[in-house]
């Protein structure tokens, strides 16, 4: 953990949107404009809305930090997770786990959020690595726009077509994912990805056996430290230079909840 100092000047508005979609983010920063504010935090959605919003901040000046995710566009600091690995550890994970079933081959589903996301698009490849040398099939990955209803219905259909293992890239993923999975008597390894407070409903899904085990990124640490580091670019103490600093990720599995 960082350690704490004393702030000397107020600068930040927060200005988060109120929904996954794309459109909101960008009116987010454009709000973050309008108010006048020194620096942004943003966990960029990929979307050319976004990149276009995020030039129009920084031709207006403000600082950009960037949080769990990243855009073509240039920022002081980036404080993320390396989702390639992510992906490759779920892949390591949901193998052995098959592996200890005594299957060697079938096919494996991907949920993820959408075609626009980074950072899931990210875990999806990381993923789909880690199976390279194995007779299991990754097929195409289905998308379900943030919904973990959507998820669940996706899942179920899956599981319908022998799927041996799923991976919900993120938490409304892999909440659907695991609720699917058990409604269906845990017959499939389900695996997950989800936030380092990752919601009771997911925290019952892995107790239950429904999903094997999330991989938990540490968003705490990312608006600390990038809160933190907005503070120092304001005041001169910490320099642009566009360094990108990973927070780390574990594995929870029910021995750990």
């Amino acid at each position: 953990m960082m350690q704490q100092r004393k702030l000397t000047t107020s600068y930040i508005i927060c200005t988060p949107p109120l929904s996954r979609s794309l459109d909101s983010q960008s009116e987010a920063i454009d709000e973050a404009i309008t108010y006048s504010a020194n620096a942004i935090l943003v966990a960029p959605n990929g979307s050319d809305a976004t990149t276009l919003a995020l030039e129009r901040a920084r031709a207006a000046g403000l600082k950009i930090i960037y949080v769990d995710s990243d855009d073509s566009v240039a920022a002081a600091k980036t404080f993320t997770t390396d989702n390639k690995n992510i992906g490759r550890t779920a892949g390591n994970e949901m193998i052995a786990a098959l592996e200890s079933q005594g299957s060697t081959k079938g096919m494996i589903g991907i949920i993820s959020l959408s075609t626009d996301c980074i950072f899931t698009l990210d875990r999806e490849v990381g993923f789909s690595e880690a199976f390279g040398d194995t007779a299991f099939e990754i097929i195409e990955p289905h998308y379900c726009e943030g919904s973990s209803d959507m998820a669940q219905k996706i899942a179920e259909e899956l599981i319908k077509c022998d799927i041996v293992g799923i991976f919900g890239t993120f938490e409304e993923a892999a909440v659907g994912t695991g609720a699917a999975i058990k409604a269906n008597g845990n017959k499939v390894v389900g695996i997950g990805c989800g936030l380092e407070s990752s919601s009771d409903t997911l925290h019952a899904l892995i107790s239950d056996g429904a999903l094997l085990c999330t991989i938990v990124c540490n968003p705490y640490e990312m608006g600390y430290q990038g809160m933190e580091a907005a503070i120092g670019v304001l005041d001169g103490t910490v320099t642009e230079d566009g360094e990108v600093i990973y927070t780390g990720a574990i594995i929870l599995t029910k021995d750990d909840i």
